[in-house]
């Protein structure tokens, strides 16, 4: 379901659970207002298990302005620790690819923590690829960048 200003507080949560360098609560306000983010939250029992946040990219020709191709980009996502492991992760990844490929998305992308293993084999079983390797993308660490052809 969509994000809603309620969620925020459950959206935060999950995000300091899940990363050492958590999005302010800020950030996720400002992303739930443009029209080219699309942000889930899967909740189960009246409480937030997780949440998807992608956005619609376009590529523009530089001599005629015209559109060349659309594509998906995973800005983040995560499962409270409770709901790890049932499911919730692939729901959200698969509406989140679902609507921005009604977008026109042909491709969709990520970046994941080169140590981050579990959830590249994640993204491996949804159909990512390791495209690139971008190094101290975050800071501390190298960003493995995934992407998916969408059908």
């Amino acid at each position: 379901m969509p994000f809603e200003p309620h969620n925020l507080e459950q959206v935060s949560k999950i995000e300091e659970q899940s990363f050492t360098d958590p999005w302010p609560q800020e950030l996720f306000t400002v992303l739930s207002k443009r029209p080219s983010v699309t942000f889930l939250v899967g909740v189960g029992s009246g409480t937030v298990q997780g949440y998807a946040v992608g956005q619609l990219d376009a590529s523009i020709h530089p001599r005629n302005g015209h559109l060349i191709k659309r594509s998906g980009h995973i800005l983040n996502i995560a499962v409270s620790r409770e709901s790890r492991r049932t499911g919730v992760g692939t729901l959200l990844m698969n509406e989140i690819e679902r609507r921005l490929r009604e977008k026109s998305a042909q491709t969709i992308r990520l970046e994941v923590r080169a140590s981050n293993t579990q959830a590249q084999h994640f993204y491996t079983k949804l159909g990512y690829r390791h495209t690139e390797t971008v190094r101290l993308y975050y800071g501390d660490e190298d960003a493995y960048i995934m992407q998916k052809t969408l059908q």
